[in-house]
């Protein structure tokens, strides 16, 4: 009789456990609320545009005129005004929103971050570069400035034309006929162009070295690149979500809510329309009005909370994972045995209590798969009896590995003796990487300031970083390498570097003074 009564209470705690309903993490109150990346909502009331996140946290109030799509990472929100997008602020992907202090105008051309840095202008006509903070970055100028490609940034034409590198510091290299550069492009892989006052074109290397080459009608992309498959269109960042299969949409008479694979329905009909949950939130509409839902457990049963479902794994490594376990109340401080096994072999995974009902497992993940989607039974017993069985379901995804560049930007050294050289790390992936990237190099002449820094590199994107050789004398056997954390790296040998020739100064300065004189 005991035996058949645990058995009884077996089956009644499994069938409650899928007991599910649905609760407003948002109460309806937006006049539009869509899927904006991961994680974020965009939300529109009263004509104004805000953001919430997929926990419900307001993360942007709805009291601006635009928020400008994702690229590298960053958002930028504005207000419309006489004087053009009044910069309000910027929101990075991972929620955190930095606020503008002054008053500065997006660029109409460049209305993105690239590398970091976002072009602007402000109330004065000035141009600059607002940093990650949305403050100035560098002091402004009156020459129109241009986005940065692989660490370097077009500033001005004409008598004033220069790059400037992502610490605000001037290059501008010396052509090989001796000229000034009155005019450029910016780099793409390793390459850009100059030309002088006289038309005359030429390329310059990542080794710093400047070649002649045929007159020709260069066409610019979006970021003031030539030779590139992009034109004008600036490629923003565009988000597939994850909407989960467990509860679709379902629509009677009019009316909408969500079913399960199993046929049960997760709360009566009672909506005007629905979308799919994103990242544990669908949208929903009522009374003409948008909100987000949550998926509501039933309380009274065991069920498991998994806090990190999505884990990243490089081919051949293992993943911690690791779930609780809700325990009714009369089954709390009793014997259980808890037993965790693969869904698709039936094999047990060893589980290790981490505290009080919570567990953590390792599990390899297939490195011959980019991502895997795995599920596995959780079982709950008390003296060999069964109380409740369940799921715990997680994500792998495996990292991409990073690629690294390294470009010698100006051979011969400017009047500081320095010779400058950029190192672009690359993330190929869907997946934020953190790396830590040394810069080295150095020669029988040549000192080399070596350096080292903690990158997170957004998904498809680059980051750089820069430093420079001391060069008095010629050095014919200089070398300078990049290396990450990841194993990457790339390297540059045999440069040949030649020392700061005041001579070309004054001459120069010669040239120029007496065309003034003219």
């Amino acid at each position: 009789m005991k035996k058949m009564l645990c058995s009884t209470l077996a089956v009644l705690l499994s069938a409650s456990a899928m007991a599910q309903t649905a609760d407003w993490l948002v109460t309806p109150q937006f006049d539009e609320m869509k899927y904006f990346a991961p994680k974020m909502y965009k939300v529109t009331k009263n004509n104004k545009v805000g953001m919430i996140g997929a926990d419900g946290k307001t993360i942007l109030e709805p009291q601006y005129d635009a928020i400008n799509l994702f690229y590298e990472g960053r958002a930028v929100f504005v207000d419309r005004t006489s004087e053009g997008w009044l910069i309000r602020g910027v929101i990075s992907e991972d929620g955190t929103v930095n606020y503008a202090e002054g008053n500065y105008y997006l660029l109409p051309k460049y209305m993105f971050y690239s590398e970091g840095l976002l072009t602007v202008r402000n109330e004065r006509g000035l141009y600059g570069y607002l940093d990650e903070k949305c403050k100035p970055a560098f002091d402004f100028t009156s020459d129109e400035v241009k986005p940065f490609s692989e660490g370097f940034a077009v500033v001005g034409e004409g008598d004033t034309f220069h790059w400037i590198n992502t610490s605000g510091e001037q290059i501008l290299p010396r052509l090989k006929n001796g000229g000034t550069p009155y005019g450029g492009t910016n780099f793409h892989n390793g390459k850009a162009y100059l030309w002088d006052e006289d038309g005359v074109f030429f390329a310059l290397d990542d080794n710093g070295k400047t070649t002649r080459v045929p007159t020709r009608q260069l066409t610019v992309d979006y970021l003031y690149r030539v030779d590139t498959d992009y034109g004008d269109e600036v490629p923003y960042a565009a988000y597939s979500p994850d909407c989960s299969t467990e509860w679709t949409p379902e629509q009677r008479e009019g009316k909408w809510t969500y079913i399960s694979k199993g046929g049960k329905l997760l709360t009566p009909f009672q909506y005007q329309s629905v979308a799919r949950f994103v990242d544990g939130s669908a949208v929903a509409e009522a009374d003409g009005r948008y909100g987000l839902l949550k998926v509501v457990d039933d309380h009274s049963t065991f069920y498991t909370t998994t806090g990190k479902t999505r884990h990243v794994f490089s081919a051949g490594g293992s993943c911690t994972c690791s779930f609780a376990l809700a325990v009714p109340q009369k089954w709390q401080g009793q014997d259980l045995n808890v037993s965790l096994k693969d869904t698709e072999t039936g094999a047990a995974i060893s589980l290790t209590p981490s505290s009080q009902n919570r567990y953590s497992f390792a599990y390899r993940p297939n490195g011959a798969r980019h991502s895997e989607r795995k599920t596995f039974r959780v079982e709950v017993k008390n003296n060999g009896i069964s109380l409740w069985q369940g799921e715990a379901d997680y994500v792998f995804e495996q990292r991409a590995r990073l690629q690294s560049k390294i470009r010698v930007n100006n051979a011969d050294a400017n009047q500081n003796d320095r010779c400058y050289v950029t190192a672009t790390v690359t993330n190929p992936s869907g997946i934020a990487v953190t790396t830590t990237v040394t810069l080295h190099g150095g020669g029988s002449k040549a000192r080399f300031e070596s350096k080292t820094t903690t990158l997170t590199i957004p998904p498809y994107s680059s980051k750089t970083i820069s430093s420079w050789f001391y060069v008095k004398n010629v050095e014919l056997g200089g070398w300078c390498s990049v290396s990450t954390s990841e194993g990457t790296q790339a390297r540059k040998s045999n440069l040949e570097l030649t020392p700061f020739l005041k001579k070309d100064l004054y001459r120069n300065t010669f040239t120029l003074n007496t065309k003034a004189t003219l």
